[in-house]
């Protein structure tokens, strides 16, 4: 199988797009359940929480160097994530490509 896919683990981590939780101050002021209800809203972006239902699909992540929209360390961090879930993942990271 082959598909496409973002290099951040989490809609969070992806630069200040859509940022729910970690740059908005008005977060500490609401309460726990209001706090839940808004994680689970966002929770089927983390790809790293789905990392084990990939088990024994070979996975081959590819990525420029030199990418500045979708950081390679977001894919080096994804292959950890895959090898702790123990799912097949090869890489190769493109010397001086861009996204």
């Amino acid at each position: 199988a082959l598909l496409p896919g973002a290099g951040w683990l989490s809609k969070e981590d992806y630069s200040d797009a859509n940022v729910l939780f970690r740059h908005d101050i008005g977060v500490a002021y609401a309460d726990a359940s209001t706090l839940a209800v808004l994680a689970a809203a966002v929770q089927e972006h983390d790809a790293d929480k789905h990392a084990a239902s990939l088990g024994g699909i070979p996975i081959l992540a590819r990525v420029g160097s030199a990418d500045r929209t979708v950081h390679p360390l977001y894919q080096r961090k994804m292959r950890r994530v895959l090898a702790g879930n123990a799912v097949p993942a090869a890489a190769v990271e493109i010397p001086k490509l861009g996204h």
